[in-house]
């Protein structure tokens, strides 16, 4: 979507946008099974970020390309979500599952994090305290119990957290009960569309 002039062109004399848009050409030219996008849109303006997914997603669908994102933001239209902190996997499940509980504590708070425009949908907002530790020297037992706002005690600090099946392929590692898990209430409340009643004859 750039005119045929701009390969002509010095990379000084380009938008950000557009210098994103010859590194996706240059990615997919050589028809590649699978691209890896690590924070493809994450210096762009928000406008630019939005056209620039699209791209991404078009290409995608029109040459069956496996795409990994690699990214701060969970609002990629992906099938697979996986949560990683400190270089720990946490919580991996499709989109609909992890947008919606149970989820891992810091999945919830990763989605509180989440920009919103629309101001009828009500979100929870969770602030983690404490520094973010080391990846090189990583606190022992759950990685994320130096900043979780839903620590259960020392089994936190002390024991690594099992891999919990929350149902078929959607997984969470986390101390915390699945019951318990169940019970706490979305980050992200969308208020439903409220339907036309049909006209009494």
């Amino acid at each position: 979507k750039l005119p045929r002039e701009f390969a002509r062109r010095r990379p000084r004399q380009l938008s950000g946008g557009q210098k994103q848009r010859v590194g996706i050409a240059r990615a997919f030219a050589g028809n590649p099974a699978m691209v890896v996008a690590d924070e493809p849109v994450s210096a762009l303006d928000v406008s630019v970020q939005a056209a620039v997914t699209g791209l991404l997603q078009d290409i995608q669908r029109s040459y069956r390309t496996t795409l990994l994102f690699i990214s701060h933001d969970l609002r990629y239209l992906a099938d697979r979500v996986v949560v990683m902190y400190l270089g720990h996997i946490v919580e991996q499940g499709t989109t609909d599952e992890v947008f919606s509980p149970p989820y891992h504590p810091y999945t919830e708070a990763l989605l509180s994090a989440v920009p919103i425009a629309d101001t009828s949908v009500e979100k929870k907002r969770i602030v983690l305290e404490g520094e973010l530790p080391s990846v090189m020297n990583p606190p022992k037992g759950c990685p994320f119990n130096t900043r979780c706002h839903r620590k259960v005690g020392t089994i936190c600090e002390t024991t690594d957290p099992p891999m919990v099946e929350a149902g078929p392929g959607h997984v969470i590692a986390c101390h915390i009960a699945m019951e318990d898990l169940r019970r706490v209430d979305p980050v992200i409340k969308i208020p439903k569309q409220e339907t036309a009643q049909p006209a009494a004859e």
